[in-house]
């Protein structure tokens, strides 16, 4: 369904559409998006729910993992790109968690077995799951650049995050470096999983984005973790200040 869905689809917004911001800037390029033409295909077929995103996501978690290896890269017309997945140490910590998964997946599940096989087999089902969803999320961070162009910033950061921003909604973008959070500051924030941030992202009011699962979430603030920050902040920079002549 999924190879149907890349080779019909037609080019369209954002797939979050309940998302402030998302569909707004006009990012469009020649090329589909395989994930937006997949959810566009699944809408036509369960509508606009909660349901169509999930399974929009979980489609796209097994397409990255086991479908996307020799594909290049999303880059938006007209828009530069950054990348997240050179520099970050995001694979290096994917290939260990991997391992350890192996590892102690195995034991454990001898271990389980002793008591319950059906329960054995599920812990390691969830195992070979979240095997799959690291080798994803690396897989679609690496196949989706940050696009910054005149109108704003389009961000699909792995399996993690998907939104699309206006410069009308930002109100600051700086590099950071070992940022602490408080509680009420990590609820309103997105954090990438693992990785110590060196942008953020202020927006002007609470934004909703597209996060894991399908779901939404809203923020106020978003940090990443990109190769070239500075220059991703200067490019950022620079636009704030033409829309605000």
């Amino acid at each position: 369904m999924i190879s149907y869905v890349i080779r019909n689809g037609a080019l369209l917004n954002d797939p979050m559409k309940g998302c402030a911001g998302m569909g707004k800037v006009d990012m469009r390029t020649s090329r589909i998006h395989p994930m937006e033409a997949l959810y566009e295909r699944l809408a036509s077929l369960f509508g606009r729910r909660g349901v169509t995103s999930y399974l929009a996501y979980e489609l796209g978690v097994y397409y990255y993992a086991l479908l996307s290896w020799g594909k290049r890269s999303f880059e938006r017309d007209h828009a530069k790109s950054y990348t997240a997945h050179k520099e970050s140490g995001w694979l290096t910590m994917v290939l260990f968690i991997i391992k350890l998964l192996i590892l102690e997946g195995i034991l454990v599940h001898f271990f389980v077995a002793k008591w319950s096989s059906v329960f054995a087999w599920i812990m390691s089902i969830c195992n070979v799951y979240m095997m799959i969803w690291l080798i994803s999320d690396y897989r679609a961070m690496k196949l989706n650049p940050i696009g910054v162009s005149a109108q704003g910033v389009w961000i699909r950061l792995g399996n993690q995050l998907r939104t699309s921003l206006l410069f009308e909604q930002i109100e600051s973008v700086e590099v950071v470096n070992n940022v602490e959070l408080s509680g009420e500051e990590e609820n309103n924030s997105f954090i990438p999983i693992g990785l110590s941030t060196n942008v953020h992202i202020r927006l002007k009011e609470a934004t909703r984005v597209g996060i894991m699962l399908g779901a939404n979430r809203t923020v106020t603030d978003i940090y990443l973790t990109l190769d070239e920050p500075r220059a991703f902040v200067e490019e950022c920079r620079t636009r704030l200040e033409s829309t605000q002549l």
